[in-house]
């Protein structure tokens, strides 16, 4: 929860930093976002799969990512609405701020997962451990899967 709460501040705060458009803080900024974004973007499907019941999880992750795929229409939709309004920058990065740090006391409010969920996960299997060159190799022979390569545009 943490991770996800202090992911949304640097989003927020790189949106705050364009109002002003100082080139070192934006770019100070983005830094702390690429960060921001690579914890988010693992925090949130840790977190889903700690709360969801097991039989449950696929369900729970689809309606996560149909959520998030439908937050770029959304998002773009609102800013072009705004950018009708006014042609303001500040008023548009202003309103969109609010939004990040709308979500960001959303992510306060966000429930402990269950601590059996965590204490099991966190008990390794004695022969659950895999060699740094097997994983490798398994990820390659993936790149060069069929199935995977069809992906490709």
């Amino acid at each position: 929860r943490v991770s996800l709460w202090g992911s949304c501040f640097f989003y927020a705060v790189f949106v705050a930093s364009v109002i002003q458009a100082l080139g070192k803080t934006i770019l100070l900024a983005a830094v702390f976002i690429g960060v921001a974004g690579a914890v988010l973007w693992s925090a949130q499907p840790v977190y889903i799969q700690y709360c969801a019941p097991p039989e449950r999880l696929a369900q729970y992750n689809g309606i996560f990512y149909a959520f998030m795929a439908m937050s770029g229409i959304i998002g773009n939709l609102i800013s072009g609405i705004m950018s009708n309004i006014t042609s303001n920058t500040t008023i548009i990065l202003l309103i969109l701020s609010f939004f990040c740090i709308m979500g960001m006391v959303t992510m306060m409010f966000l429930k402990k997962p269950p601590r059996e969920s965590i204490d099991h996960e966190q008990q390794p299997e004695k022969n659950s451990q895999i060699s740094a060159r097997d994983m490798t190799l398994a990820s390659i022979k993936l790149l060069l899967d069929r199935r995977i390569l069809l992906l490709i545009p």
